[in-house]
C-alpha cells in the first residue's frame, strides 16, 4: 500500500513533465540572473553587476550546475520532480511508521503527490522544491537527535537548517522552531545542549554568505531581499490596505511612493544619486522607512498579515489550475478552496492525535509550520 502514493507522484510529474514546459515566474529572472553570471563569471552578480545580496546561494548554485551541462532549465525542473516524489515517499513512510497505520501513511503520500502549490512550484524555476527537502531532511534529524541526544544528528540537523537558508533567506532563523521544539519534548537528558548546538551550527553556516557579503559589499546581511520586501510589501501593503479600492488596486501605487521617499533618504544618507548607491547600501536605509508606516498603524498591519495568511493556507495552486484548464481565475479559486478546506479540517483534526501520539513530532510540525507563516505574512503573497 505504501508504494501508491510514489506511483501517483510518479505518474503527474509524468504526465506534467511531457504536457508543460518550465514555468518562469516572475521571481525567476532573479535567480536565472545569479545562474548564468555563475557560468561566466564564477561570481554571483546581479543585473547591475554588482556583487548580489538580495538572494542566497543555494538555488543559483543548483541552476548554475544545471546551466553547464546540455539539460539547462529543463533538467533543473526534472530534478525538482524527482525531489518531489522522494517527499512523497519520505512522507508516506514517516507518517506510517510514526502513526503506525499504513492507511494514514498512504493518505498522507497522497495528499502530498496531488499538493497544488507543489506541482506548480516543481514546475517552475524557483526554490520551492528544493527548499521543501531540506527543510523535511532538518526536522527528521532533529526528532533523531531530540529523541537519541545523538550530538551528530543535531550537527547534522543544523546543517541541514543552515542549508535550508541558503536556499530560502527565510529560513534564517529555522534552527529555533527546531530547537525549541527539542526542548519542549525531547528527551531529558542534554536537550538542552543539543538545540544549542544545532542552533549554532546552523548560524555557522548561514554566516558565510553574511561574511561574503560583507567582504563584498560592506553590508553584513544574509539578504537584502528581507529589507526589500519591508518596504515594498509590509509598509506599501499596509498603507495601500487603507486606500480606496483597497490593497490590489494601491499596492503598486504605493510601492512607487516608498521607493521615492527611500530614495531621498538614500541620497540624504550617501550624499549621492539614489541609483549610483549599491542595492545591498540602499536596502539598509529602508528599514529606516518602512518600520515607522508599519507600528503606526498595527490595525492596518493586521488586516493585511490576516490576508497573507489567508492566501497562505487556502490560495495556493489557483493560478495552476486556471492556466492548465483555462478556467477563470475565480473559477480556480473555488476549486482551490474544495481542495485546501478540507485539508485545513485534517490539519485542525489531526494535531490532537498527534500530541497524543508522538508529543515531540506535534511540537515539530507546529512549530515549523507556525515559524514559515509568520515569516511569510505580507502582501507578496497576494501576487
Amino acid at each position: 500500500m505504501l508504494w501508491i502514493p510514489v506511483a501517483v507522484a510518479v505518474l503527474i510529474q509524468a504526465l506534467l513533465f511531457f504536457n508543460f514546459e518550465p514555468v518562469f515566474a516572475p521571481d525567476s529572472a532573479l535567480y536565472v540572473t545569479r545562474a548564468e553570471s555563475l557560468v561566466h563569471t564564477g561570481t554571483m552578480r546581479n543585473e547591475a553587476g554588482e556583487p548580489d545580496t538580495i538572494l542566497t546561494p543555494g538555488y543559483p548554485v543548483m541552476l548554475a550546475a544545471f546551466l553547464m551541462t546540455p539539460f539547462g532549465y529543463a533538467g533543473t525542473v526534472l530534478a525538482q520532480r524527482v525531489l518531489w516524489i522522494i517527499v512523497v515517499a519520505a512522507t508516506t513512510w514517516l507518517c506510517a511508521r510514526l502513526s503506525r497505520s499504513a492507511i494514514a501513511g498512504v493518505v498522507a503520500g497522497i495528499i502530498t503527490a496531488i499538493d497544488l502549490p507543489a506541482l506548480q512550484a516543481t514546475n517552475s524555476v524557483l526554490t520551492e522544491a528544493v527548499a521543501t527537502v531540506l527543510i523535511g531532511a532538518a526536522v527528521w534529524m532533529t526528532y533523531q537527535a531530540a529523541r537519541s541526544n545523538g550530538a551528530a544528528s543535531a550537527v547534522l540537523a543544523g546543517v541541514l537548517a543552515g542549508a535550508a537558508a541558503l536556499v530560502r533567506p527565510i529560513a534564517i532563523l529555522f534552527g529555533v522552531p527546531l530547537g525549541l521544539a527539542m526542548i519542549f519534548a525531547g528527551a531529558r537528558q542534554h536537550r538542552v545542549r543539543a538545540a544549542m548546538v544545532l542552533l549554532v551550527v546552523s548560524l555557522a553556516i548561514t554566516s558565510i554568505w553574511v561574511v561574503r557579503n560583507y567582504l563584498q559589499t560592506g553590508v553584513a546581511t544574509l539578504s537584502s531581499i528581507s529589507t526589500i520586501n519591508l518596504l515594498r510589501y509590509r509598509a506599501a501593503g499596509t498603507l495601500a490596505i487603507r486606500d480606496a479600492g483597497g490593497l490590489e488596486a494601491n499596492l503598486q501605487r504605493r510601492q512607487s511612493q516608498l521607493e521615492a521617499e527611500a530614495c531621498h533618504v538614500v541620497e540624504t544618507r550617501f550624499g549621492r544619486d539614489c541609483l549610483t548607491v549599491p542595492i545591498a547600501e540602499r536596502a539598509t536605509v529602508y528599514d529606516d522607512v518602512a518600520l515607522p508606516i508599519i507600528f503606526a498603524d498595527l490595525p492596518a498591519t493586521a488586516m493585511q498579515a490576516g490576508r497573507a495568511f489567508v492566501m497562505i493556507m487556502f490560495g495556493g495552486g489557483a493560478n495552476m489550475l486556471s492556466g492548465m484548464t483555462g478556467a477563470s481565475e475565480s473559477s480556480a479559486r473555488t476549486i482551490a478552496l474544495a481542495y485546501t478546506v478540507p485539508l485545513a479540517l485534517l490539519a485542525l483534526i489531526g494535531v490532537p492525535f498527534w500530541w497524543r501520539a508522538d508529543r515531540l513530532a506535534a511540537a515539530l510540525l507546529l512549530l515549523v509550520v507556525a515559524y514559515f507563516v509568520v515569516m511569510s505574512l505580507g502582501a507578496e503573497r497576494e501576487l
